[in-house]
């Protein structure tokens, strides 16, 4: 726990199977072998409103998540990172977006499945917000069950940004390279990677552990009245590292 109350789980370093991505029709992304050798912390929710209100003070909640302890949506991903650099600078610790390869692993928490509680779509509602269960908008963070690795929320209610640049290419080099270590994304791309899914998606295999898209994908998730953007469903989690101890 931080000064600020946000709550974190220890990711400890290993290796896992990364995707493959069965929810693209188009641009299907393969399954590759990644090892994270660094352990990290994770937050247990995406950053809420009350959260980002008390780092960057001139935020104001979006509509589609009015509540402070709902999660901050409608959040570019430069904004994401000024709230991270704010907060190292306040903490004096190390605040950054999980890399996508992070966020995945820590999503599965050990398992091969669709998600990190098996292959059930039908379980999906236990874990994640899908299809406008919430009410047509995002719910309070935490309400529903955690992962194994006490994570919640990492299937469905927000989209979460993370680090990594997204190319159309990338997943199959790292497959044809063998296991890679600690990848970080292509040196460039035309969208940062969001993961997660979020509260509109129609489909369960759009909240699975390898879903994966570039942020102009979709302009929106329905033309009804009232139904928000892809940019209103986005928000995001962050990891702090670990902090390292010199030799003597």
């Amino acid at each position: 726990v931080n000064t600020l109350g946000m709550k974190f789980a220890e990711v400890e370093p290993g290796t896992f199977t990364m995707g493959p991505d069965v929810h693209r029709v188009f641009d299907r992304q393969p399954a590759h072998r990644v090892t994270i050798s660094q352990g990290y912390f994770l937050s247990i929710t995406e950053v809420t409103n009350e959260q980002m209100q008390q780092v960057l003070s001139d935020y104001v909640p979006n509509s589609f998540s009015p509540e402070s302890d709902g999660p901050a949506v409608g959040i570019k991903w430069e904004m994401a990172v000024q709230f991270c650099e704010r907060l190292s600078e306040f903490e004096q610790s190390v605040y950054r977006l999980p890399t996508e390869a992070e966020w995945e692993y820590a999503c599965r928490a050990g398992t091969t499945t669709l998600f990190s509680f098996g292959d059930s779509k039908r379980e999906l509602a236990e874990y994640g917000w899908y299809r406008n269960e919430s009410g047509g908008r995002a719910a309070r963070v935490a309400m529903l069950k955690p992962n194994a690795w006490g994570l919640f929320d990492m299937h469905g209610n927000a989209a979460e940004w993370v680090s990594d640049w997204y190319t159309h290419s990338y997943y199959s080099k790292l497959e044809r390279a063998g296991e890679v270590w600690d990848p970080k994304g292509p040196d460039r791309g035309w969208s940062h990677v969001l993961r997660s899914g979020g509260w509109p998606a129609r489909e369960p295999l759009s909240c699975s552990s390898a879903a994966r898209m570039p942020f102009p994908l979709l302009g929106g998730f329905s033309a009804r009245k009232n139904t928000p953007t892809l940019a209103a469903v986005v928000g995001f989690r962050i990891v702090r590292e670990r902090e390292l101890i010199g030799e003597f």
